[in-house]
């Protein structure tokens, strides 16, 4: 079983709050942060699945799973396994702007399962020829608005690395980890 060979962490302050708080008020997406990045021209959806994976992979804290044991919550790192990201071609079936962001409402209001689950979701879309991007969800116990700002400027930097064919660097750099 995974989660008994796993190396089991203690929650920060933060994280507890925001545990206790979900204990309290379940199936709630309060904690969710999230939307739609937005791409200008056209974009190589399976480059982009790949730069998004090599986010995945090089964040650990994405990849934190929660369990509760004894009554003692504890964290532990996932192993990295490559995700298939979804496309939504819109293109050819949503017509407004209007719809476009009814469907990124309706995704963020999502809640997470919090013990156990993956935390984040990634999808990829195309709403005409010339816009496309990607939507992503966090769960705000592991990440915040300062990390959405990373997560950007990571996967558009492997993004253009993959696009130009130069050398990408797939190893965590800042382990969460070291940090707790």
């Amino acid at each position: 079983n995974e989660i008994n060979k796993a190396v089991l962490y203690p929650l920060t302050h933060p994280q507890k709050r925001i545990w206790y708080i979900e204990k309290i008020s379940p199936n709630t997406s309060i904690y969710n942060l999230g939307g739609p990045i937005r791409i200008k021209g056209s974009v190589n959806f399976s480059m982009l699945e790949k730069s998004i994976n090599v986010f995945i992979k090089k964040n650990e804290g994405l990849r934190l799973r929660f369990i509760e044991k004894s009554g003692q919550v504890m964290q532990y790192v996932n192993d990295f396994e490559n995700f298939k990201i979804d496309l939504f071609d819109f293109s050819k079936y949503i017509k407004s702007e209007e719809e476009v962001q009814n469907w990124v409402n309706e995704e963020i209001r999502k809640p997470f399962v919090l013990e156990n689950e993956l935390l984040f979701n990634f999808s990829m879309f195309k709403i005409t020829d010339n816009e496309m991007g990607y939507f992503v969800k966090f769960h705000h116990i592991i990440s915040d608005g300062w990390s959405m700002n990373i997560m950007t400027e990571q996967i558009c930097d492997t993004y253009m690395k993959i696009l130009n064919n130069e050398e990408i660097n797939e190893e965590v750099e800042n382990s969460y980890l070291e940090y707790i």
